[in-house]
């Protein structure tokens, strides 16, 4: 995947932004580099805000928005089949005490 990818939402790169989530921040999508380091980033804050990698997951390719607003139930079946079991996977190395 390179930097010029664009799905068929408009998500663009290689960490699937899309166009309104990158423009909030200073980093340019189509940078492989920057956009790893903004997806964890992003990540954290969603971690922070939902306490829950399911939720993470799906607010990530959903929308926090509709995750605060639908729930997981309403969720797209793109989103249920990526976060489903993801509350079994082990993320102790991604998860760190805060700081």
């Amino acid at each position: 995947m390179s930097g010029s990818t664009v799905s068929s939402a408009g998500a663009i790169g290689i960490a699937q932004f899309i166009p309104s989530t990158a423009a909030s921040s200073a980093w340019n999508p189509t940078d492989p580099f920057a956009s790893i380091d903004a997806a964890a980033r992003y990540d954290r804050q969603l971690f922070d805000r939902f306490g829950s990698w399911d939720q993470v997951l799906a607010a990530y390719n959903w929308g926090p928005g509709n995750v605060e607003n639908k729930g997981l139930s309403a969720a797209p079946s793109e989103t249920s089949r990526m976060c489903r079991g993801s509350s079994e996977i082990s993320v102790s190395l991604i998860t760190r005490r805060k700081s």
